[in-house]
């Protein structure tokens, strides 16, 4: 459970910052990250 909290807390964080225009003009597509969890990746902005 620890695991599926870490993805989803960041993954909020991260969806919030792109919602609010955060690194808007890349072209650099987001990274996802399986390390944590199988299923449910962290999302990672480079």
């Amino acid at each position: 459970i620890t695991d599926l909290l870490k993805v989803t807390k960041t993954n909020f964080i991260v969806v919030k910052l792109l919602a609010d225009g955060h690194m808007k003009d890349s072209r650099e597509p987001p990274h996802f990250d399986f390390s944590c969890h199988q299923h449910f990746p962290i999302i990672k902005l480079v």
